[in-house]
């Protein structure tokens, strides 16, 4: 039997937007590492390159983490420890799952 999602709120369409900037750049970055084989660089420069996306990586998922932050401040949504958020980028709405 599937869980049932509970609906928290709606952001507006820039709020939706500046997630999905950040959800399209997580994406991207998690794939990065597996093409680097593909494109022939050297160990140390390879190294280099993943430390970067590493780094990159951290910086998204706090910038993630702080949206999630100020859209539960910004709308006085209850937060529920130990259940995940997540937004449907169609329709705006945020679910805990």
């Amino acid at each position: 039997m599937l869980a049932m999602k509970e609906f928290i709120g709606k952001v507006t369409e820039e709020e939706k937007n500046e997630m999905l900037n950040l959800h399209k750049k997580k994406m991207g970055l998690e794939e990065l590492p597996s093409r680097l084989d593909s494109i022939g660089l050297s160990d140390i420069t390879k190294n280099i390159v993943l430390e970067k996306i590493i780094l990159e990586s951290q910086k998204v998922k706090a910038d993630v983490q702080a949206w999630w932050n100020r859209m539960f401040e910004k709308y006085n949504w209850k937060k529920e420890e130990g259940k995940a958020c997540h937004i449907n980028f169609e329709t705006r709405e945020i679910f805990f799952d």
